[in-house]
């Protein structure tokens, strides 16, 4: 996870495996404390693992950063050690929140979403890794927001 202030506001990205069948997947998400804003992305991928798939070494084998008055968030550079794995960018913005997103160069964009109020925006994007090399996630805002937070994660094609 990767915070984006003190004040505990987070964007995560969790990789669940499926098992290889036609059954619908469940996901279940609980908050642990009141209050808290959530927004979740359930995104389904086929011909990937949760291995990570990384010669960086951060906590979790993520990248991540937090990063204030910006309309251009970016998680940091992630290196992969093999070609054709599925990458993929997840950011938050707060604070105002911001009515269009669009995913950086060379990104497909997933899902993006506009909360109210203080809930702001919740963005994904995707990639697969032509080669072994450096990637980073990044996405344009329509304003500025006082508050981002952007990550990026590499798992291993099956």
């Amino acid at each position: 996870c990767q915070g984006l202030s003190g004040d505990g506001d987070n964007v995560c990205i969790l990789c669940s495996p499926s098992a290889a069948s036609s059954a619908a997947d469940t996901v279940t998400g609980t908050v642990s404390s009141t209050g808290a804003h959530i927004d979740m992305v359930i995104v389904e991928v086929h011909n990937s693992t949760c291995t990570l798939d990384t010669t960086t070494s951060p906590t979790g084998g993520s990248v991540g950063s937090n990063q204030t008055s910006t309309s251009a968030p970016s998680s940091g550079n992630i290196t992969t050690t093999s070609t054709n794995d599925f990458l993929l960018g997840a950011m938050a913005a707060i604070n105002p929140p911001l009515s269009h997103i669009t995913a950086g160069s060379g990104w497909s964009n997933l899902v993006a979403g506009a909360g109210t109020g203080d809930e702001g925006l919740v963005a994904g994007e995707t990639q697969i890794g032509t080669s072994a090399t450096t990637y980073s996630a990044s996405f344009g805002l329509s304003a500025t927001s006082a508050e981002t937070g952007a990550l990026i994660v590499c798992f291993k094609h099956l």
